[in-house]
């Protein structure tokens, strides 16, 4: 009993080290977004440049993924991490030291080229430390750090900007970071002590997983054979661009409300409150509800979602004043962060960590990366719709037909993900 409770301490110590050390990567890169606003009222940028800045970011996410992932299974989650959150740092200083768009585009390419580690590099560390039944909780609170960080960098840094320029604010971010590198590097552990065992299986990657002692290169051919992650893939396409319009947030808001950008801010936080709550409770629901129910549900989600976009870009046919616009732009960003953020964390990291076993980190990469290769599109197109006449509206019109794409493929990834899971049953009796 005795030994049970120090394995669990252990453990929710990870978890709590993991968690600010994510926690700390989203604080960094929002707080580059959280400037953006002031970037363009100091003529430095236009918002189609923006767009091309999240582009070159998403790009460098895209390089990030590759790369980390490999290191990540080769060196292990804690050196990985390590070192993508001190680059992220460094560069999010130097952001504040730039004055061209080129400049920006540059350093931001940097800053998502290191913060990509985080994810793959948590995999590795998850599958060491706790037993498959325990993936979708852990992921499912890990997942709330990046809305946590998000939260605190879009209020904090939003009421900091009311006294300090946006350069300044920018170093504070970095002094968050060195902390946050020194906590990881000195008290994250990458495996449990041999004499540990983790719910009597130490990782995911078990002496039965079908890729136990597979090359990366076979590896690499069984996903690409897989129906399933095809599937997924194409869902991460959909879902990563309705997660990133928070990268466009703040200018919207700061546009459509006429508000000034540290208001922008903290009304945008809103977005990731609403997907706090959704995460952590979706952890709970994916690992207690039935397979076949999950579908019905994340469909009902994102069904709700994009509901709340629409009322977003017609509020301007409701007559509301200039209060009455605020707080259903609020209630609308709460609705769409509540609902779309399960579906966007959870099926792709428990069905990575379960289907890629040894290889999980690569395979996280792969989808994280393909994922990201359709924003760096949509960035250089929104942005450039968001320049024109009415642009917000037409910016929103591709996020939503965007979404019903995303909601037809990933109900229909998770009811095969139902059947498969069925199957495994009626092979084991």
């Amino acid at each position: 009993m005795h030994d049970q409770r120090a394995i669990l301490n252990k453990q929710l110590l990870v978890v709590l080290y993991m968690y600010l050390g994510y926690a700390g990567f989203m604080i960094l890169k929002t707080s580059m977004l959280v400037a953006s606003p002031d970037l363009v009222a100091e003529n430095l940028i236009t918002k189609t440049q923006w767009g091309a800045i999240l582009g070159w970011g998403a790009f460098g996410a895209i390089v990030g993924k590759i790369v980390s992932g490999v290191v990540a299974d080769r060196l292990g989650g804690k050196w990985t991490f390590t070192m993508g959150l001190c680059i992220t740092t460094i560069s999010v200083a130097i952001f504040g030291m730039c004055s061209t768009a080129i400049g920006f585009s540059l350093v931001y390419f940097a800053a998502l080229f290191a913060k990509s580690s985080g994810w793959p590099s948590m995999a590795k560390l998850i599958g060491n430390w706790h037993s498959p039944s325990k993936h979708g909780r852990v992921w499912g609170l890990l997942s709330t750090a990046s809305r946590v960080g998000t939260m605190i960098a879009l209020s904090a840094f939003g009421a900091l900007l009311y006294v300090l320029p946006w350069q300044h604010m920018l170093w504070v971010a970095s002094g968050i970071g060195v902390a946050c590198v020194g906590i990881i590097f000195f008290f994250l552990k990458e495996n449990p002590s041999p004499s540990i065992q983790v719910d009597n299986s130490r990782s995911v990657e078990h002496t039965n997983h079908p890729l136990k002692n597979t090359s990366l290169k076979q590896a690499l051919l069984v996903f690409a054979t897989s129906k399933r992650v095809w599937l997924i893939a194409v869902s991460m396409m959909g879902l990563t661009i309705m997660m990133d319009i928070l990268n466009f947030l703040p200018m919207y808001l700061k546009e459509s409300l006429d508000i000034l950008p540290a208001e922008a801010a903290t009304i945008a936080l809103f977005f990731p409150a609403g997907s706090f709550i959704s995460v952590l409770l979706g952890g709970y629901l994916f690992d207690t509800l039935s397979k076949h129910s999950v579908p019905t549900l994340v469909g009902i989600l994102l069904t709700v979602a994009m509901g709340s976009l629409v009322v977003m870009i017609g509020m301007p046919e409701f007559g509301l004043s200039a209060t009455g616009k605020e707080y259903a732009t609020i209630g609308c960003l709460f609705v769409f962060g509540l609902t779309v953020a399960p579906a966007y964390y959870l099926p792709m990291s428990i069905f990575s960590i379960k289907f890629g076993g040894p290889h999980s980190g690569f395979l996280i990469a792969i989808l994280d990366v393909v994922g990201l290769a359709a924003t760096i599109p949509f960035n250089f197109v929104g942005g450039a719709l968001a320049d024109q006449d009415g642009g917000w509206v037409k910016f929103f019109m591709l996020v939503i037909a965007i979404a019903i794409i995303s909601v037809f493929v990933t109900v229909w990834f998770l009811h095969d993900e139902a059947k498969a899971a069925e199957r495994m049953v009626e092979n084991v009796s």
